[in-house]
């Protein structure tokens, strides 16, 4: 008879989705760098969930363009 392993049915892992998918739909080139360093660096639990987001919110984009025109490649793709 073959004993079984008890399952865990508390066990959550910290995340279901491998880090690339994070990345999937982040239109700006910067913030895609920024967390690929941060993913790297195992700090990607500090970046804040608007940067993470698949687009910046508008008030968001337009202070990220008044610092530098760097920071804007990709933001301003269609959904």
């Amino acid at each position: 008879m073959t004993k079984h392993k008890k399952i865990d049915m508390n066990f959550r892992p910290d995340s279901y989705w491998e880090e690339d998918a994070i990345l999937a739909n982040v239109k700006g080139e910067f913030r895609r760098r920024q967390i690929l360093q941060a993913i790297d660096d195992g700090e990607v639990d500090e970046i804040p969930p608007p940067i993470l987001a698949n687009s910046l919110p508008e008030h968001l984009r337009d202070f990220t363009g008044s610092i530098h025109p760097m920071l804007m490649g990709g933001e301003y793709l269609p959904d």
